[in-house]
């Protein structure tokens, strides 16, 4: 993968990490407001993509412990087709973890 982009501006300091290329589109939609269109994940999306640039992210507990630390709500429920296709294409273990902590229904199970 590149190497993250940082800038900043008024309302604070941006990074920019890239994804692979497959995943990119998974779980994103476009969306007009004020005739602007924009590009913008899914709460799903973004918590695959966030999860899956965390270092050090190798057992059930390590995951566990990230999503409590990123206060998920138990009673939200994730995307369970978005969970599926990033866990496939991402390949990383903290993403399927993520996904194994997801009932049927979406739901953390903790």
């Amino acid at each position: 993968m590149k190497r993250p982009r940082e800038f900043e501006n008024r309302f604070g300091t941006f990074r920019f990490r890239a994804v692979p290329q497959q995943v990119y589109p998974i779980g994103v939609e476009r969306v007009v407001e004020a005739e602007i269109p924009f590009l913008i994940a899914s709460p799903t999306k973004a918590l695959c993509d966030r999860i899956a640039l965390e270092p050090r992210m190798r057992s059930l507990r390590d995951v566990r412990r990230w999503a409590q630390l990123m206060r998920l709500d138990p009673e939200v429920d994730l995307d369970i087709e978005v969970l599926d296709a990033c866990a496939e294409l991402y390949r990383r273990p903290a993403v399927r973890l993520l996904r194994s902590l997801a009932g049927q229904d979406g739901r953390i199970v903790w």
